[in-house]
């Protein structure tokens, strides 16, 4: 296709006006960017999934907000959702992890999350909350996603 190297990124064609030129790249960028933010969508709401029966959890990303450690999947269901996805959202948002699956946990989920979100300039914010239970201070994390 004229305009576009053979990765699909725009390139500028003689006798082009720069604002067309700019306008091609602009849309490529965003296209880049929300495909990868409906992927990081998918790859929450399948984690979600082994644990809660309802397959689209969040509706938008950032729905996943102050939520709960307690409330994600256990261990056990976080080592078979990475067995299983691990290498293809490694591969796609070219994160460079190294597959260990026997520490696959909880976190390593919440970490790989991370990663991705830094792709479209996102983060992972965790806060601990404590409270007071029969004078036993307990603390709680939970995690919101931040993305521009």
């Amino acid at each position: 296709m004229e305009g576009y190297d053979e990765y699909g990124i725009p390139q500028l064609v003689k006798g082009e006006p720069l604002y067309k030129y700019y306008a091609r790249l602009e849309k490529s960028i965003l296209s880049a960017h929300i495909e990868k933010r409906d992927r990081i969508l998918k790859f929450i709401n399948t984690w979600f999934s082994y644990r809660y029966t309802n397959s689209n959890y969040f509706e938008k990303i950032w729905y996943f907000k102050n939520i709960y450690y307690d409330k994600m999947p256990r261990n056990d269901k976080s080592k078979e959702f990475m067995i299983k996805y691990f290498e293809e959202y490694n591969e796609f948002f070219k994160l460079d992890l190294e597959y260990e699956e026997k520490l696959f946990t909880t976190y390593n989920v919440l970490y790989m999350i991370k990663l991705m979100l830094k792709t479209i300039k996102g983060d992972l914010k965790r806060e601990i909350e404590e409270s007071e239970i029969d004078k036993k201070t307990i603390k709680s994390k939970k995690y919101s996603v931040r993305v521009k």
